[in-house]
């Protein structure tokens, strides 16, 4: 439920997210998922690029405030 549910912040650059596909940089730039869910229900996002989307989330809540 916790990662299905995990927000993807509104401004995300996914240019920013390091080792993300151009493919799935892309993708995700144009269908603008709002939760890990939602992104891992598209085609062409793979177990990897979640992972990679993952750590580039935690980092962005981490530095968010600080």
């Amino acid at each position: 439920l916790g990662f299905e549910s995990l927000e993807l912040p509104k401004n995300i650059n996914y240019k920013e997210v390091n080792g993300l596909s151009t493919e799935a940089r892309q993708i995700l730039t144009f269908q603008k998922p709002a939760t890990m869910g939602q992104a891992s229900r598209i085609a062409g996002i793979t177990p990897a690029a979640l992972a990679l989307l993952s750590v580039h989330i935690k980092r962005f809540k981490s530095t968010e405030y600080s």
